[in-house]
């Protein structure tokens, strides 16, 4: 015969199976309306970008921040001066970011450079599903995955801060400095092995 603990054990099974499907039901309806939100032009959550502040749920420019990323597009675009000297550049001057959410740090860096200047965000528009959450079957973790498909790009209800003609050639830089870092790459790569062959 099986025990109490046993059959409490077997009887609380299809509770489990309900609630985790439950779960994965409430997870998919959340995402289904971020996709729809994200198709009608609008702010898909979290903290706003830099350059940007929310009002009742809806991007609206902060002046003095699209100041600065203004600044950013025009360096880049009409300079030869690197994202470390962009970032080092405006710490020295004082320009800082607010601090907010996980943000350990309020000085800039290359990499809040970059995040800005590749962010469709500022010409008007909304970018979204490069990365989501998805839910570990048969638990309730979640994790995040990067991907390249499925991505929904729409005319964002906000207003741009930067001409599409200065993000095209922002993004054309990129793409340039992208195809000479992997060719100092490889360069230095067929050296290495040269050296280690002799």
């Amino acid at each position: 015969m099986y025990s109490l603990i046993s059959l409490k054990r077997f009887s609380d099974i299809p509770l489990t199976f309900n609630s985790s499907s439950r779960d994965s039901n409430i997870f998919e309806q959340t995402l289904n309306g971020r996709r729809e939100k994200a198709r009608q032009g609008l702010w898909n959550g979290g903290m706003a970008p830099y350059g940007y502040k929310l009002v009742d749920g809806k991007l609206e420019i902060k002046e003095d921040e699209a100041k600065i990323v203004k600044l950013i597009f025009e360096k880049y675009v009409n300079t030869s001066i690197s994202l470390q000297t962009i970032s080092r550049e405006l710490n020295d001057q004082g320009i800082l970011r607010d601090p907010y959410g996980n943000r350990v740090s309020d000085f800039w860096n290359p990499s809040a450079i970059r995040k800005i200047i590749s962010n469709p965000i500022y010409i008007g528009k909304i970018e979204w599903g490069h990365r989501t959450m998805k839910k570990v079957q048969g638990t309730k973790f979640m994790k995040r995955i990067y991907q390249n498909d499925n991505i929904i790009y729409s005319d964002g209800k906000h207003e741009a801060i930067i001409d599409e003609e200065t993000f095209r050639k922002a993004q054309e830089k990129r793409e340039q400095n992208h195809i000479k870092q992997n060719a100092i790459g490889r360069t230095m790569h067929v050296r290495a092995c040269s050296i280690w062959s002799t």
